[in-house]
């Protein structure tokens, strides 16, 4: 590969430019038999070493990840349906970031948003992991909902029990005294209440056994399993409420029964004493104490899987532990982080090789703040053109091009066709704000015109705005004018400006005003106007500006000039009336000493001879030129006009054409 050649060297730029790694940019300017700089094999060396680091740190928190996912699937069964699919979908989610993370597919923000999804999903990971660790626990947790349940059935059976105990004692005391009533005479009142107290049973309590608890394999098969151990124990606490409430109905009624007995005359003390006992008894039953207990509602939760000791916080020191590999892999130094500060390195040095070659100059420290891109673009543009080479060879530093190119862009992409220096321009810019909006034009004029166009005041828009060669014409003939009419700046520029504001200078026009110029003297010119020059034939006015000797009568030749004129003179000048003898003389004389009236008077003759041969029916007839020049020489020294006028119609004369 030939490493001199430009447009090989601009390839081997666009590669570099476009390489992806430190590596492929080493590669790129190795092939191209080019020496890599210094940095470039650090950042090599560096990018391997990280990027086998990356992969380790990956392959380790992988892992993690999948023993992790493991663990929060079986223990996420444990939480709720689908716990654990979820804990699976996370985890594939959690690689696959991971992946993209080390391989640096995703950039900037992205690498952020990433991070900060996988520090959440390996949260549920942690939290599905109780589950896996805890899930030993769920029977114990299951005994303790079921024990608070149980103990207070038991205060329900305790207190029923205790109604029936006084129940029984009170039973106990009848009999007493219905055995004593019995022996008096076994009659009356009291030994009836006595052997009707006798008579009652209390209430039997069957005590509720709390059954064995079974292993479970979820929280929710666990709480159905409560929920129906809850039942049974509230059918029993019914049934116990049931028998206490029954044994306080009857002794609330006995009670009242016994008052009655006690207020009946013929009593006697012993009597009712014995009565009033046995009411103090019945009114404790009715009066026990009820009990306001409830059972629990309280269902099983993931707090009840708390995992005991060291598996109590394994599972979040697992997810410390990925958190940290994973920020070490998203926030570590991109091994290809400088990789456009090394590409911008090997770009320039590509740069200044080619601009040596063209004997260019160039200081990239110079320029460091203009993009690398814009400098290659502006390089593709010069090597381009081996104008705009030539001129920056010549005119300017590569670096101080580039720094004008990125002021004035479309000024610098067109100094190739100028002839102005890069000091003139730059000088010229910082003199008139205004020439930015016309520079593009401006420099295709050259610095000694555009000097005479401001020098003499002239429309600098008006000489921009022609059309590139009517502007060069004009402007060398401004080089003549100067030159022959020693005019100076003010009145070069109040003379050129009336011809200059034609609403369009045409290729005729200007033809004119070059015959003119060259061919007048500077008296002469002076006397020029643009409606002459507008109306006047380049035929016409090359014979006119040869011929014409006196200032006097060629200024009013100019001023009285029109198209008319010039089309009928340039028909006599065009036809064989110019080849006679004597016609050179004639005109000279028409023109030196008739001016624009011999003119006038020399066109009306020939114009009425040239109608009469025109009409006539005899012969074939032409004009030609029989001047009476005694007649002319005689008229112009008497001064006499009339005569003088009537000399120059009478020159043109009628004769038969020979067959």
């Amino acid at each position: 590969m030939n490493s001199n050649n430009p447009n090989t060297n601009m390839s081997v730029i666009g590669d570099i430019l476009n390489a992806n790694s430190t590596g492929e940019i080493s590669a790129t300017v190795k092939n191209a038999g080019k020496k890599a700089n210094l940095k470039l094999n650090e950042e090599v060396s560096k990018a391997s070493s990280q990027k086998n680091t990356k992969i380790f740190l990956a392959i380790v928190a992988t892992l993690m990840i999948g023993a992790i996912t493991y663990m929060a699937w079986l223990g996420g069964n444990y939480l709720f349906s689908y716990a654990g699919f979820i804990a699976i979908f996370f985890g594939i989610l959690d690689v696959t970031l991971i992946m993209l993370l080390t391989t640096n597919a995703l950039k900037g923000r992205w690498r952020y948003f990433a991070l900060a999804f996988e520090i959440a999903s390996l949260f549920y990971l942690g939290y599905a992991m109780g589950g896996y660790f805890g899930g030993g626990n769920l029977k114990n947790a299951t005994e303790g909902r079921m024990t608070e349940m149980y103990q207070v059935s038991e205060e329900y059976r305790s207190n029923a029990e205790s109604v029936a105990d006084l129940m029984q004692r009170s039973i106990n005391n009848a009999k007493n005294v219905r055995g004593v009533e019995e022996k008096r005479d076994g009659k009356g009142v009291v030994f009836e209440k006595a052997d009707f107290i006798s008579g009652m049973k209390p209430a039997t309590v069957q005590s509720l056994k709390m059954g064995n608890v079974p292993t479970f394999k979820s929280l929710i098969e666990a709480n159905k399993w409560l929920d129906e151990q809850r039942r049974l124990i509230m059918e029993a606490v019914s049934d116990y409420e049931s028998s206490e409430n029954a044994m306080k109905s009857q002794a609330r009624s006995t009670d009242a029964g016994l008052q009655q007995a006690i207020k009946m005359q013929g009593l006697s003390q012993q009597q009712v004493s014995n009565l009033q006992v046995l009411s103090s008894s019945m009114k404790e039953i009715a009066e026990y104490p009820k009990v306001t207990s409830v059972i629990p509602e309280n269902k099983l939760g993931p707090k009840d899987l708390k995992a005991d000791g060291f598996q109590s916080y394994i599972g979040y020191l697992i997810d410390i532990i990925i958190v940290f590999l994973i920020v070490m892999i998203a926030l570590q130094r991109n091994p290809e982080g400088k990789l456009n500060e090394i590409k911008e390195e090997e770009v320039r040095s590509i740069m200044q090789s080619i601009l040596e070659e063209q004997n260019i100059n160039y200081d990239p420290d110079m320029v460091k703040n203009i993009p690398i891109r814009k400098q290659i673009d502006a390089l593709k543009i010069a090597m381009s053109n081996e104008h705009l080479t030539d001129y920056i060879r010549k005119n300017a530093s590569f670096d101080e091009y580039l720094l004008f190119a990125k002021e004035y862009p479309v000024i610098a992409r067109n100094l190739g066709s100028t002839t102005w220096s890069f000091a003139e321009i730059k000088k010229q810019l910082e003199a008139d704000s205004n020439f930015i909006n016309i520079a593009q034009d401006a420099l295709k004029i050259s610095p000694a015109d555009w000097k005479t166009i401001n020098a003499i005041k002239l429309d600098v828009n008006r000489v921009i705005q022609m059309k590139d060669e009517t502007r060069k014409a004009f402007l060398q003939l401004l080089s003549i004018l100067r030159a022959k009419t020693k005019f100076r700046d003010a009145e070069l520029g109040e003379f050129i400006s009336q011809f200059i504001y034609q609403e369009e200078m045409s290729s005729e026009f200007l033809k004119t005003l070059e015959i003119c110029i060259s061919k007048l003297d500077g008296n002469k010119i002076r006397i020029l106007n643009s409606s002459f020059v507008n109306s006047a034939s380049p035929e016409v006015a090359s014979y006119l500006c040869i011929v014409a000797e006196q200032d006097k009568q060629f200024e009013r030749i100019v001023n009285g000039w029109n198209e008319n004129i010039d089309r009928d003179l340039s028909k006599i000048l065009s036809n064989g009336v110019m080849q006679e003898a004597g016609s050179d003389r004639f005109f000279k004389i028409v023109i030196n000493f008739g001016g624009i009236d011999g003119i006038k008077k020399a066109v009306k003759g020939y114009n009425d001879k040239q109608s009469e041969a025109n009409s006539t029916t005899i012969g074939d007839k032409s004009v030609t030129l029989k001047p009476d020049f005694v007649a002319i020489k005689d008229a112009a020294t008497k001064e006499d006009d009339e005569a003088f006028m009537k000399a120059i119609e009478d020159a043109f004369q009628l004769q038969t054409v020979k067959i």
